[in-house]
């Protein structure tokens, strides 16, 4: 996939692209990630704005992004002020590369979504859900033992998640193909 395509469809790089550019220029943006969208805020004439790149630009007030956010997540609770903090350059960069794992994901490459997912996990080792993605993708690829092992790591690392009973009956199915190549 070309960086050009990349940098222009997707958010969070246009986003990066910002912070930078204005860095450079001596105007210090933030990363700011809101859930499913990822914009960009400054201290412009003593308030916050938010700059949403992929919108040509767009300047927004807090109010509008969390008008956004509502539409998206349907949500009529408080939203949480930590939304609208910026963050570390860690999240930045696991936020980018779950992008483009979903984006491998999405046209079947999982040879690359795997890379990422080996990626990831080496910014945050604990991540379960990261350990079930590569678990899945394993599997995706026939790779048996490495899917259990991390399927299986899933399942101590959350015990409680929602996909805990499918994730189970994967780990079963995979016990039993690895029986039978034996």
């Amino acid at each position: 996939m070309a960086i050009r395509k990349i940098i222009t469809t997707i958010p969070i790089a246009l986003s990066l692209l910002y912070m930078e550019v204005g860095r450079r220029v001596g105007v210090w943006f933030d990363g700011i990630g809101l859930p499913f969208h990822f914009v960009v805020g400054c201290r412009f004439q003593q308030k916050r704005i938010y700059i949403d790149p992929f919108e040509s630009g767009r300047v927004l007030s807090e109010q509008e992004c969390r008008r956004r956010v509502r539409q998206v997540i349907g949500k009529k609770d408080k939203i949480p002020t930590q939304w609208f903090e910026p963050v570390s350059r860690k999240y930045l960069l696991i936020r980018m590369l779950n992008n483009l794992k979903h984006i491998y994901l999405h046209s079947e490459d999982y040879a690359r979504a795997l890379r990422i997912c080996d990626c990831i996990l080496v910014l945050a080792p604990r991540s379960p859900q990261e350990r079930r993605d590569r678990g899945v993708i394993y599997l995706q690829l026939k790779r048996y033992g490495r899917a259990l092992r991390d399927l299986a790591a899933y399942l101590q690392l959350a015990p409680l998640a929602e996909d805990h009973d499918e994730i189970q009956r994967q780990v079963k199915m995979i016990r039993q193909i690895l029986a039978m190549m034996n």
